[in-house]
């Protein structure tokens, strides 16, 4: 979850640009960035994925939430999403980053990417990410910054988005506002 309020300005206004929206947040923990994510997409009749790691590769939130799940932030996610009867704008994927990709075909508008902050890991959400965007579709990458999870900068997220140049992709930095890494589709 973003610290800086401003990231909820930032994204949810881009998430309204979209008719229709659909949103993937990598790194969900206990859905607090994603349940509001879903209370926008709900505006568009969009939806939301988002991916965590552990457990289930997905879990139905209509199914009554018992605390058997694997972990106490499933439990948490599980349970904001059903008190905000959000279940039919929102899926939750409990397999991790990789995982999900391989199994993953949809194509998304807007991607969250706030997983794993080590460079390696952030290299391939990034990579991955931008294999699952829609053209026009755009990627925020959190914690753009020289010290993040107290790894240094050449072993976190800011190496691996600085190093990103590919074709069809521009991107810019936030660094002094937000933090936070930009990757547009123009392809």
């Amino acid at each position: 979850m973003p610290d800086d309020p401003r990231y909820e300005e930032v994204i949810f206004a881009k998430i309204l640009e979209y008719p229709g929206c659909e949103f993937l947040e990598i790194g969900t923990r206990t859905g607090r960035f994603s349940i509001p994510c879903a209370q926008h997409i709900k505006k568009v009749n969009g939806h939301v994925d988002t991916v965590d790691f552990g457990g289930d590769f997905v879990v139905d939130p209509t199914k009554t939430v018992t605390f058997n799940m694997k972990s106490e932030r499933q439990y948490i996610a599980q349970t904001r999403i059903r008190k905000e009867k959000l279940w039919d704008h929102i899926t939750t994927y409990y397999c991790g980053a990789n995982a999900f990709f391989k199994r993953n075909l949809r194509k998304y508008d807007v991607i969250f990417i706030d997983g794993d902050h080590c460079y390696e890991q952030g290299g391939r959400d990034l990579e991955n990410a931008t294999k699952a965007l829609r053209k026009g579709g755009i990627i925020f990458m959190h914690d753009i910054k020289e010290m993040t999870q107290n790894l240094p900068v050449n072993k976190n997220v800011k190496r691996a988005f600085l190093e990103f140049d590919k074709v069809g992709f521009t991107k810019r930095m936030h660094e002094d506002i937000f933090d936070m890494g930009i990757i547009q589709c123009v392809r």
